[in-house]
């Protein structure tokens, strides 16, 4: 059976992890202050709801929440195998010269509703992965191709799409 376990997904995750349903502007914030707040708000929201955990031996592929102890035994270690993650795409976003609409874009996926999903939520976003398309709120989709940026930068600094270049 294929299993990909998601929830830290950098591209949606607002949506399929939970958002923090503030108004944070995280981009303003430094990437290890942004990324505490981030994973904090996340792993609440894992053991609140679950683990997304999407099937991918169906087709179409489907997803379901599994208990947030079937990948993080305590809260705390969901927060410190998250946690560079995020340092990492904040770091990135820093460096990515993004615009005014794409910080915007990035701090409303990030500070989405906090709701878990229904089912026929976590299938849409299933779906959407599998078909290689961006997944969530309006924003995330809209905003994944920023995630995306962040990440080159951080990994590729002189990458001609990063603002250092």
């Amino acid at each position: 059976m294929g299993n990909l376990w998601m929830c830290v997904v950098l591209v949606g995750l607002a949506t399929a992890c939970g958002g923090s349903g503030t108004d944070v502007d995280y981009l303003a914030l430094p990437p290890q202050e942004a990324a505490d707040q981030v994973t904090a708000t996340v792993c609440d929201q894992v053991f609140a709801c679950g683990v997304v955990s999407f099937d991918t031996s169906a087709d179409p592929w489907t997803a379901h929440y599994e208990p947030a102890a079937t990948i993080y035994p305590t809260l705390m270690a969901c927060t410190d195998e998250l946690s560079p993650g995020y340092v990492e795409m904040f770091a990135g976003c820093a460096m990515a010269g993004l615009t005014s609409s794409e910080r915007a874009d990035v701090n409303a996926c990030l500070t989405a509703d906090a709701a878990c999903l229904s089912q026929a939520e976590l299938d849409a976003e299933a779906l959407a992965l599998q078909r290689g398309e961006p997944f969530g709120s309006d924003a995330c989709k809209r905003a994944s191709t920023v995630f995306e940026r962040c990440k080159t930068c951080f990994e590729l600094p002189d990458d001609p799409s990063c603002a250092s270049s």
